[in-house]
């Protein structure tokens, strides 16, 4: 026999200094398991309260449809269900139809999960031009994954899947959309055919995945799971005893009529630092909070339910937080697609789109990949929403709008943690953040003041060219190529490094020297090239600051061997604070006669 007594009834309180969850749980006789089925029943009513209460329903890129005839929505798929035709768990005994009205195209395959629970039945299903509702899997696959699927074993699985041969992971996200009455699965590595990323099934599936996870009714991210066969059910928060009491001595209690002693259970508060996004010192290693193509995963999802150290938790796009342990902030540093794609009318000149964005960028940044070619197409379903609301062309991870330029100003966040090379493959132009396979930082002209701070630039700084060669069709994924052509004041400095290790080196000009990052680990300076540092923007000191200085972002660059002087690459980045009479201004002196034109691939 378990009783769960909590606040809400009986006011129990085990006290802040014990730093525990404000619950109780009274035990007699045994431990205090929580099995899976009480716990997505929890899920289920989160999930519930938002489809009946929230606009959340059917995602950002959801495909609405009016919902004046229901039998007209009704016949628009077989495979839907009718009025009043179950009775499931998220259901709830109502139509699905009243407390969802939006439906969304399947992908081109799902599993089916419509037999798993009369007959223990899987299968992959072609979905093409089918809707209905789906849930969408997140998750890490670990060095191996034997469970996908290939051309080999597609058509075997489009008539049976057994439920005994998929990864633990897989398994358990069968179990939790089975048990919400979810009729059909989306996981990548069943409905992808795997093996050749060139093939035109991943080229084609892969550039789908805003609209995959965007209008799935729920995303489960396995957070906590370093591998398809770790799972996420199985390792629940459990409370802990600390001491026992016998039943005579509660007064007013009512629990049972046999004399016995009573166990007292509490959970430790958990950590949530998690929830947040990886700081500069802190980047995630563990689980999708660690991946990169998991990342657009959890932010397109108009309903996320995450499995993170033993606890779950829920969050839509009206954002709603609801967590096991009744923890009772709101998400800490977490923006979701909404606000990147519908900003909020409050939102001032400091929280712009694009100012979003270059902080997405930053915590993107910070989780890993396998494959460093991926780096822009795991964020183009990201890209694709945003650009919707930006309404502007996109370049290699860059808006070409007024903050272009400003986000040419990012450099590599270097400690020995987040130090990453180069991929040997070309991912992005030099100019480009998607360049560097690592975390990087910006310097954002919005961010650290009360007032939004407005660049300056040495004479006329103008872009005047963006060329682009994307890899596929999808112009906000992989590329090929591309270059700036911009005018404006390029230096010609000497170049020294200072340490390999440290991938420093410092630019010489007018005797006076600027030091500077390499964007490369281990740069090699050689002889014979030649080097220029272009002043991108110049951002002023707040208003607030007492100290009137001013901050040049300053980009090294080093003309391409063997090609015109004014084709270069970009090899490092600084910024460069001090004020108007500083003797090292002398750096600059005579810029005006370096004004020219120069082509960055």
């Amino acid at each position: 026999m378990l009783e769960r007594r909590d606040l809400a009834a009986n006011k129990y309180h085990l006290g802040r200094p014990l730093d525990v969850e404000e619950t109780i749980l009274l035990t007699r006789g045994r431990s205090s398991e929580q099995s899976w089925q009480v716990r997505l029943q929890q899920a289920n009513a989160w999930i519930y309260h938002c489809l009946k209460n929230h606009q959340c329903n059917g995602g950002l890129a959801a495909k609405t449809v009016q919902d004046e005839d229901e039998n007209e929505v009704g016949g628009r798929n077989e495979n839907y269900p009718e009025k009043g035709e179950s009775s499931g768990a998220i259901l709830q005994n109502k139509s699905f139809l009243e407390a969802h009205r939006q439906i969304s195209k399947l992908p081109r395959r799902v599993l089916d999960l419509r037999q798993f629970g009369s007959e223990n039945r899987l299968r992959l299903m072609d979905s093409m031009a089918d809707y209905g509702d789906y849930a969408c899997l997140s998750y890490t696959w670990g060095r191996q994954n034997t469970g996908v699927t290939t051309t080999q074993n597609l058509h075997d699985r489009l008539d049976d899947l057994p439920y005994e041969s998929l990864p633990q992971t897989y398994k358990d996200a069968v179990t939790v959309a089975a048990f919400l009455e979810i009729p059909f699965l989306w996981i990548d590595g069943l409905c992808i055919i795997q093996g050749d990323t060139n093939s035109k099934d991943w080229v084609e599936q892969s550039s789908q995945m805003a609209e995959i996870y965007g209008n799935a009714i729920l995303v489960i991210a396995a957070a906590d799971s370093n591998s398809v066969e770790d799972g996420f059910l199985s390792t629940p928060h459990l409370p802990q005893e600390l001491f026992r009491i016998q039943s005579s001595q509660l007064e007013n209690l009512e629990i049972g009529s046999e004399e016995s002693a009573l166990s007292v259970f509490a959970r430790a508060m958990l950590d949530h630092s998690w929830l947040g996004w990886s700081t500069l010192a802190e980047p995630k290693s563990r689980g999708t909070l660690s991946r990169s193509w998991c990342f657009q995963e959890e932010v397109l999802a108009s309903r996320l339910l995450t499995f993170f150290g033993g606890e779950m938790n829920f969050q839509c796009l009206e954002d709603e937080y609801r967590c096991e342990c009744a923890f009772p902030a709101a998400p800490l540093g977490l923006v979701t697609i909404k606000e990147l794609y519908e900003p909020r009318l409050e939102l001032g000149d400091m929280e712009t789109p694009n100012w979003m964005w270059q902080s997405t960028i930053e915590h993107y940044t910070r989780r890993k990949l396998t494959v460093a070619t991926d780096r822009l197409t795991a964020l183009s379903g990201v890209a694709r929403i945003v650009q919707s609301s930006l309404r502007t062309k996109y370049a290699a991870g860059h808006w070409l709008d007024r903050d272009f330029l400003c986000s040419l100003c990012w450099a590599p966040v270097r400690n020995r943690e987040t130090e990453r090379t180069f991929s040997e493959d070309y991912v992005a132009p030099s100019w480009s953040w998607a360049a560097h396979n690592g975390p990087i930082t910006m310097w954002i002209p919005y961010g650290g003041s009360e007032e939004p701070i407005t660049p300056r630039f040495l004479t006329k700084t103008v872009v005047r060219n963006v060329d682009i060669t994307p890899a596929t069709e999808d112009d906000t994924g992989a590329v090929i190529g591309g270059n700036i052509t911009v005018s404006g004041v390029f230096l010609d400095i000497s170049v020294l490094t200072i340490s390999r290790e440290q991938s420093a080196g410092v630019m010489i000009r007018n005797s006076e020297e600027i030091p500077f990052y390499f964007d490369r680990p281990n740069e090699e300076v050689r002889d014979g090239e030649k080097y220029f540092c272009w002043v991108v923007c110049i951002l002023p000191s707040p208003s607030v600051s007492k100290k009137r200085s001013e901050t040049y972002c300053l980009m090294v660059l080093r003309s391409m061997p063997g090609g015109p002087a004014h084709l270069c690459e970009r090899v490092g980045f600084t910024d460069f604070d001090r004020t108007a009479s500083d003797p090292s201004m002398k750096f600059f002196k005579g810029f005006r006669a370096s004004i020219r034109t120069a082509v960055i691939i």
